[in-house]
Parts: structure tokens; sequence; C-alpha cells
């Protein structure tokens, strides 16, 4: 299936982006219209990315991109569908997937766990991370996102991408350890 991307020629990394919802994608690609990171981003949409892995190949190769980024909701989906992809590029030698970890640790340590709509957390999805909890961590990196991801799983939580919105984006110029703290609750997760 075709995947919804922008593209921008002039960006100074030769790196693109995936992001698994339309909110953040809207926000990351006007941030980059304006700061030039990344040459594409891609709406991934979550699992759809596990039925086309070669479609992000071709864009890779049409934009020049040495690296593909990851951000996902801090969730066991958010780490799975990049270690997952990630695992299949590497061993067909395509484009490598990497996490965009400091969106992950901005994520921890400023967003917040909202009740997760579309999945229950059931005994099984509590084993299935399980499972799968040792790749998820090589692949982010980062203990402190895995422990958010446990606590996620056994809450039936999660903290979305959305917390790391346009107007965090507009005071940074890299995504890194510099980004700034929300100046306010995005309206979607205020209480009301």
């Amino acid at each position: 299936p075709p995947l919804a991307y922008a593209a921008f020629p002039g960006a100074r990394h030769a790196e693109g982006l995936v992001v698994e919802n339309s909110a953040t994608y809207d926000s990351f690609c006007a941030w980059t219209a304006s700061v030039g990171r990344f040459r594409a981003i891609v709406f991934g949409g979550g699992n759809s990315l596990l039925k086309a892995p070669n479609r992000l190949e071709e864009i890779a190769l049409r934009h020049g991109l040495k690296a593909w980024r990851y951000f996902g909701d801090v969730d066991a989906e958010g780490l799975r569908i990049p270690a997952v992809l990630a695992e299949r590029n590497a061993e067909a030698g395509m484009v490598p997937v990497l996490p965009l970890g400091a969106a992950y640790s901005w994520l921890v340590r400023h967003g917040r766990f909202v009740p997760e709509e579309h999945v229950s957390k059931t005994a099984d999805e509590r084993r299935k991370w399980g499972t799968f909890r040792e790749k998820a961590l090589r692949w982010i990196g980062d203990d402190e996102v895995v422990r958010a991801v446990d606590e996620s799983v056994r809450s039936g939580t999660l903290i979305p991408q959305e917390w790391l919105g346009g107007d965090v984006l507009a005071k940074a110029v890299e995504i890194d350890g510099s980004l700034p703290p929300p100046p306010y609750l995005p309206q979607r997760f205020q209480q009301g």
C-alpha cells in the first residue's frame, strides 16, 4: 500500500522520519520545512508499515537517505513496530531504522500517561510484551523508555507522541536534549 510522505530536498541530514499519527506528522512537517532537519517524513500509521517494508526503502533510495528515524507513542506498539522494521531492514540490507531517541526520552520526561483507547491490556498482551521487551530495549537503547512501556502495559495507558507537538518544536533547532518542556497541557489531554 502507498505511504503518505512529504519530501524536503534541502534538508541538512540524509535521514528520514517515520511517525505514527497525523497530528505528529503535521507538526514535524511544519518544523522540518522551517529548520530543514529531515529529507522525508512518512505518516506510518502503525502496523501498515509492517505490510509495506519495501515502500520505505523506495522512499529512502529516491531521496538519498542513509537512515530512517522512528518516533512512536510510548507503549508496546510504539517500540514493537520499529524494532521489527529495524530487524527486517538489517536482514535485507536495507536502510536502517533507528530510534529518534531524544524524542522518546522527552515524552517520558514531559508527557503524561493517558488511557489507551484501542487496545485492552490482557494477560496475553502482557506476556507478548514480556517476550519482546529485550528486543525493544536493544532497539531503543534506553532503560527509562522501556520502563515507561512496562508501566504502559501494566496500566493500559500510553504516552502519546502528540505531546511533542508544534509548540515545542517551534522552539527547537534539533531533536536532542535541548528540547524545552511543553508550555501547556495539549487540549486533547485536558480534563474537562
